[in-house]
């Protein structure tokens, strides 16, 4: 076919030894016996994993473990026992949701139960913070887990599932875990199965993709969603004999998708790099041994800059997995991730940690008995997602010559808001989610500090406010400016009384319009600035009247002063180091780039013909 001209698999340089290796053997993270399906995420504020899984009565648990795979909570959001019967949980963090005790920074949980998708929130701190919700109208395909995909911008989360007639649907979700909108058909029915959803932050729009069907034969088929639902082009690729289980992930630093797919027993499974707007880059196999009809499942490191891809093996009863680059391209050997298993190792699904270490954590149901976890670590050091601006000019010319070089700013702290670490170091915080950095403004002159009034002990909350008696109170209202009266010439005597002259009207000052105080781009063409901030139009509330003083703005409903924008920098000492950042008047060092870690010993070079067969029963079906 004309469609297959872009599958030509790309050649990459790999290394000959593997990356990626196993940390500590593989434990067992109980909740009962684990048989329909499992997921994981990771916490960054509270640096912690959940797992989530589906036992044999139907029961949905939510497991909480450190970094070493070491179960810290345990609870159940759904009680089985056919009906209701949960199957196939999912799982993805919101920082702006509420942990349900007085902070933010929890998980969307979604399951099918009785031919329903319901999504409910749990978090670290507070446990099950919402009751289950329905979020479809007809019924759902149990077999594949409702796949969940978060924007911190738009503050939503997209889900998307399969019917019993085999089409996709989708719904958003708010960060009170309600659904919100209609449901959207993104595939129609008798012609698809198995979809998968991912967030891109250079867009701020989703990618959807699902393996599909028809007389023809089989393929797969990607799109972008956009915050309002409108679906981009689609691209169709990937013909076989049959496709199965896919998943979505995303390069921040380039913007691309990395989409893959399970095909028949002997063929494994493949890969597609895809552009921002889900064009074909290029394609080609993942491994001959990974993946299956409900197994395979793909993520990002942000610190290694490497992809980690995981599927059940197709002999061995271990889960097996094959670090991919940047790109999407595979990178060493397919090799045993996990160990312990006897009749075989289920459903696998693994979720990189966000923070200083570049590792992932695999969670998979063991030997039909109980869930397990696996910390997978790399010795990759990819190229950084996001670039930094470097301190120093490079003295080696960059390959794409700028036509006007931008001169490299000094560091800016990180704003605040955000509840959880930066993912990337130059990412910046807008209205409580991380988002990649603007592009680099021309620097601007650094103003002499305003010193700071003394005797309140409190952040000044407005840079105008003055400290009056140990608190900070707005400043006194600008007078209006009196026109200078015109001089009155000395009267002359004249025998006709003067009439009384017309005093001449005052004239009306022309509004001076508030101070802009927001210094990275607009993320979204309407938004509006807020007190330093880019807000939606409809978080803008009107005030009554007029302003009591010309130049104050409307900020909630009320009329307050315009804010000064704050100095670039209140440091009047030379820059000690060129990482270092000026906080607060003072200099302190800024933060280091990821490093690489330790290389780790060669892996053994993957051999099928070395692996005992084992006698296993497939998986039961309720």
């Amino acid at each position: 076919m004309a469609a297959l001209a872009f599958l030509a698999t790309v050649v990459i340089a790999a290394p000959a030894q593997a990356q990626i290796s196993r940390v500590g053997n593989s434990l067992s993270l109980g909740g009962g016996n684990v048989t329909r399906g499992t997921d994981v995420g990771f916490d960054p504020v509270n640096n912690v994993y959940i797992a989530v899984g589906s036992t044999n009565n139907g029961s949905i648990r939510v497991i909480f473990t450190n970094t070493s795979a070491g179960v810290l909570q345990n609870y159940l959001i759904l009680v089985g026992n056919d009906p209701p019967y949960g199957q196939f949980p999912r799982v993805e963090y919101a920082a702006q949701a509420s942990n349900g005790v007085g902070g933010q920074g929890a998980f969307l949980v979604t399951y099918h139960s009785a031919g329903r998708v319901y999504a409910q929130l749990v978090s670290y701190a507070g446990g099950v913070v919402t009751q289950a919700v329905a979020i479809n109208d007809t019924n759902s395909w149990e077999e594949a887990g409702p796949s969940i995909a978060y924007s911190p911008i738009s503050q939503q989360f997209l889900v998307a599932w399969q019917t019993a007639a085999f089409g996709v649907r989708a719904r958003f979700v708010n960060t009170a875990g309600a659904p919100t909108g209609s449901v959207m058909i993104l595939a129609n029915d008798n012609s698809a199965r198995d979809p998968s959803v991912a967030w891109n932050p250079t867009t701020n729009e989703f990618g959807f993709g699902f393996s599909g069907f028809s007389g023809n034969g089989a393929y797969v088929r990607f799109r972008t969603v956009s915050q309002a639902g409108a679906l981009g082009a689609s691209n169709t690729f990937g013909f076989s004999s049959a496709t199965f289980n896919t998943d979505t992930a995303v390069n921040p630093g380039t913007g691309e998708f990395v989409f893959v797919w399970a095909q028949p027993a002997g063929t494994g499974s493949s890969y597609a790099q895809l552009n921002s707007t889900g064009g074909s880059i290029a394609s080609g196999p993942i491994s001959s041994v990974i993946g299956g009809t409900d197994s395979l499942s793909v993520d990002f490191s942000p610190v290694s800059g490497t992809f980690l891809a995981v599927g059940q093996h197709s002999v061995a009863p271990e889960i097996y997995g094959r670090e991919l680059t940047s790109s999407g391209a595979p990178s060493g050997l397919a090799m045993s991730l996990t160990n312990g298993g006897t009749v075989g190792s289920f459903y696998p699904r693994v979720s990189s940690r966000l923070n200083a270490v570049a590792e992932w954590m695999i969670s998979y149901g063991r030997n039909f008995v109980e869930m397990a976890g696996q910390i997978i670590a790399t010795a990759s050091s990819g190229p950084n997602p996001t670039p930094t601006p470097t301190p120093t000019p490079t003295p080696t010319p960059t390959p794409t010559p700028t036509p006007t070089p931008t001169p490299t700013p000094t560091p800016t702290p990180t704003p605040t808001g955000c509840t959880s670490p930066q993912p990337v170091a130059d990412w910046v915080c807008v209205n409580g989610g991380w988002v990649p950095p603007p592009p680099t403004p021309t620097p601007t002159p650094t103003p002499t500090p305003t010193p700071t009034p003394t005797g309140c002990t409190t952040t000044k909350p407005v840079a105008d406010w003055v400290c009056v008696n140990g608190g900070w109170v707005p400043p006194p209202p600008t007078p209006t400016p009196t026109p200078t009266p015109t001089p009155t010439p000395t009267p002359t005597p004249t025998p006709t009384p003067t009439p009384t002259p017309t005093p001449t009207p005052t004239p009306t000052p022309t509004p001076t319009p508030p101070p802009s105080t927001c210094t990275t781009v607009k993320p979204v063409d309407d938004w509006v600035c807020v007190n330093g901030g880019w807000v939606p139009p409809s978080a803008v509330v009107s005030c009554p009247g007029n302003p009591p003083v010309a130049g104050w703005v409307c900020v909630n409903g009320g009329w307050v002063p315009p804010p000064t924008p704050p100095p670039p920098s209140t440091c009047t000492t030379v820059q000690p180091g060129p990482n270092w950042i000026c906080v607060n008047g003072g200099w302190r060092p800024g933060a280091p780039e990821p490093t690489q870690s330790p290389g780790e010993a060669p892996a053994p070079t993957e051999n099928p013909h070395a692996i005992e067969l084992i006698l296993a029963l497939p998986p039961l079906k309720p």
